[in-house]
């Protein structure tokens, strides 16, 4: 499952930019970038996008995708963390752990012991409330170094997180592109290459 969420995050950001301004870097002091708008905004690929480490000496990336799991409404508390730490740790982290409260509190160890920074980006999460109550409890338990970059599977979804101190929301009116991107993107392209490619 994890290779298929990496496949689609490689797909997603093809021939993509990433635009500073919405970017893990501009916000380095930020425990949670949330983006929040209607479909076609841009939010997956933003999240997608934040998965791309440049350091891998330095740090550390997930990548989940709902809509790479067989019931995408319904990845429960045990089934996300188990995608975490597999793909922090890979199959070395299965050898102690025993049932899905194992797994959950391995995932808590290894994210608070963390050294380099771990960027967890979360595409369509917040259906499972479990799982939403889940996210909160490590937003907040974690070190400063562990940091969420996440688009909700709805508008409304994850609601408790607009509340949380050091959380930046990029609404519709930050995802939409400026006239003054969009006129740098079309000069970019060239004749043969037309925006709506490059967008």
């Amino acid at each position: 499952m994890s290779e298929r969420m990496w496949a689609r995050q490689c797909f997603i950001t093809q021939g993509c930019l990433d635009r500073y301004c919405l970017s893990a870097s501009a916000t380095p002091e930020s425990k949670v970038v949330l983006y929040r708008a209607p479909p076609g905004y841009g939010k997956s690929v933003q999240v997608a996008l934040a998965a791309n480490t440049r350091e891998l000496e330095l740090e550390s990336a997930v990548y989940i995708n709902t809509r790479s799991c067989p019931d995408s409404c319904d990845v429960n508390g045990s089934l996300f963390a188990a995608l975490v730490l597999y793909q922090l740790e890979g199959v070395e982290s299965w050898r102690t752990i025993k049932s899905d409260i194992d797994t959950i509190e391995v995932l808590r160890n290894a994210l608070c012991n963390a050294k380099k920074t771990i960027r967890i980006c979360l595409d369509g999460v917040g259906e499972a409330k479990h799982t939403a109550d889940l996210i909160e409890d490590l937003i907040c338990e974690t070190p400063s170094n562990v940091k969420f970059f996440i688009a909700p599977s709805r508008v409304g979804a994850l609601p408790r997180l607009s509340m949380m101190a050091g959380v930046v929301t990029y609404g519709a009116d930050e995802l939409v592109f400026t006239e003054e991107e969009v006129s740098e993107l079309s000069g970019m392209g060239g004749p043969e290459e037309p925006v709506n490619q490059i967008v």
